[in-house]
Formats: structure tokens, C-alpha cells, sequence
């Protein structure tokens, strides 16, 4: 389990990183016993790509590949089927017309694979930071160890998908940085999702749960404060408009209410689809449409603690009466 949640955290950031500029696909099958790989990217030359400042994971992703994120060092074995699993999506996408680019494999470890690296004569090369390693020419693969990269900003999206020290160091990186940033925009919507999940399931709470819960905080504030500020300063915006016709201090209290409920109307859609998904049409109409701020926090717990159902059923059932 705290395998699968970490993982699906790098499966998410890579999505984020990588969708606007190609097609991600998420536990793409690779071969007919339906093995899968994390994910399989193929950019778009014909999309102008908004990854460029992401540095390494910009570099690894200029040609079509493969992407199998371990929080968990892998072993020779799960390297072993890595690297067999490519050669058979290779072949597979080889029989396909028109043929898609064949991809190249990314490994993603939090720690060194050392029996993987030796056993199949991985190598670092001239050129590419520490950390990073590349198969032999025929095998088409490529090992990260994000605990070796260096600690620069082009290597941080990469170290987010790490543990124990490595995740800790780039947690306290992200939370440095301005929260207009392209990583806190990709990294803090996954972050938090993660916080959901960890307290969601108290009882099954590992050491590695709580020094997350811990080194996440500060990004926690900071999103909470940024919904608490738009807010305020949609207040403001909708108080000065209103307030040339009924009065100024009128005015801004008034803009001050429709803000924070705007702002928190926000704020639940986020949470809402970084736990389910995309928030269907009617019930986001429903939530957009509620201008009473204690309603919209009542439903933000809700969405916080209860199934999508649940939710759903609660605030349609509210707009309908």
C-alpha cells in the first residue's frame, strides 16, 4: 500500500509535466498477458512545449518513452521485467499502422539499484548529471536514482518522486519557491491529494505518513493561504465595483462575502478532483453557483471525508430543495 500511494504521486506529477505537450497515458498495456507500463509519453512536435524549464525531465522526455517511477528500490528481478516488458511494447507498437515512435525506458528509483545497474551494464555517460545511467545501446533503457541527482532546480520534479532524505530535501526546495511556479503548480495539487489519502487512513499510518504529513505542512499553509487571498482580493475587486452605487463600506463587505465564498467554491472543486476526478458538469454548476460561504465550508469537509456519491447526493439534494 504506502508502495502503491507513492508511486501513484510520480505517476501524477509526470502526468501533469508531460500532457500539455504530447499524449500520457496512464498504465498503458504493453503486451498481450496485459502487463503495463506507468506511463508511456509521446510528444507532439505540433504543440509548442511548455516543459522546457523543467530540466531534466524535459531532457529525458524530448523523444517518446516509457516512465516506471519505484519509491521502492527496485531489485534485478523488477528491473529485469522493466526492461522485458519495453521489448515487448516495442515489438508490439512495431506491428501497428501507422507505426508509433518506439519508446525509450526511464526508470525512476528512489534509491541505487545496484544488482540492475550491474547486471545489465548500465553506465553513466559524459554529458548527463550523476544519477543518471543508460543501458547498453539494443536495450533502450535508462536508470534515474534520484537520491544521486544533484540538488538543482532542473533535477527537483525528479526528486519529489524520491524517499526518505532525497523527498525531504525537495519538499523543503518546493516550499521555498513562489507558488506562481511551474513545479508548485505541477507538485502542490498531488501533494495534497497525498495529505487526503494519509489522513483518510489513520490507522494505517507508517513513520514515512507522518514525516510527510510534517514535511508537507508549510505547502499546505501556503495553499491555504493562497485560496484565503483571492478571496480577499476578489472581495475587494467585486467591492469597489459595487460600491460606487450603494456605498463603499457596503460595498466591501459585500464583495468581501461573494469573494470568499468564490474562493472557496474554488478551493472544494480542487479537492473535489484531486480525489475523484474531473467534477461532472451539474454538480460543479451547483457548487459555483452557492454564494453562502458556511454551506460551501460544510461541503468542503464533506468532500474531505466522504465518498463522491455521498457528496454529490448531499449538494444536488441541497440546491434542488
Amino acid at each position: 500500500m504506502q508502495r502503491n500511494r507513492f508511486d501513484r504521486a510520480a505517476k501524477d506529477m509526470l502526468r501533469l509535466s508531460l500532457e500539455p505537450d504530447g499524449v500520457f497515458e496512464s498504465d498503458a498495456e504493453v503486451s498481450p498477458d496485459t502487463q503495463r507500463a506507468d506511463g508511456w509519453f509521446t510528444p507532439d512536435p505540433a504543440r509548442p512545449p511548455t516543459r522546457a524549464d523543467l530540466g531534466l525531465l524535459w531532457r529525458m522526455t524530448t523523444d517518446a518513452c516509457a516512465l516506471q517511477p519505484f519509491h521502492a528500490t527496485p531489485g534485478e528481478s523488477e528491473v529485469s521485467g522493466c526492461l522485458r516488458k519495453l521489448l515487448n511494447f516495442r515489438h508490439i507498437l512495431s506491428l501497428r499502422s501507422p507505426t508509433p515512435p518506439p519508446p525509450k525506458l526511464w526508470i525512476i528509483s528512489a534509491g541505487r539499484p545496484d544488482g540492475g545497474l550491474e547486471g545489465f551494464s548500465f553506465q553513466s555517460f559524459e554529458g548527463w548529471p550523476t544519477g543518471v545511467y543508460h543501458s547498453p545501446r539494443l536495450l533502450f533503457g535508462g536508470i534515474v536514482v534520484t537520491s544521486e541527482l544533484p540538488r538543482t532546480r532542473d533535477t527537483l520534479l525528479l526528486r519529489l518522486m524520491g524517499a526518505g532524505a532525497c523527498l525531504r530535501g525537495a519538499l523543503a526546495e518546493l516550499a521555498a519557491l513562489p507558488i506562481e511556479t511551474r513545479e508548485r503548480a505541477i507538485a502542490g495539487p498531488v501533494l495534497l491529494r497525498y495529505r487526503i489519502d494519509i489522513v483518510e487512513g489513520p490507522a494505517a499510518r507508517t513513520n514515512e505518513d507522518e514525516e510527510f504529513m510534517t514535511d508537507t505542512q508549510e505547502i499546505y499553509e501556503a495553499w491555504k493561504r493562497e485560496t484565503r487571498d483571492e478571496g480577499l482580493a476578489a472581495g475587494r475587486d467585486e467591492g469597489l465595483a459595487v460600491g460606487r452605487d450603494e456605498g463603499l463600506a457596503v460595498g466591501l463587505a459585500r464583495g468581501r462575502a461573494e469573494g470568499a465564498a468564490q474562493a472557496l467554491a474554488q478551493g472544494l472543486v480542487l479537492v473535489y478532483e484531486i480525489r475523484f476526478g474531473t467534477m461532472p458538469p451539474e454538480l460543479k454548476t451547483a457548487v459555483e453557483a452557492t454564494e453562502e460561504a458556511a454551506t460551501l465550508l460544510a461541503w468542503l469537509r464533506l468532500v474531505e471525508t466522504s465518498s463522491a456519491e455521498t457528496f454529490a447526493a448531499t449538494v444536488l439534494a441541497s440546491r434542488a430543495g
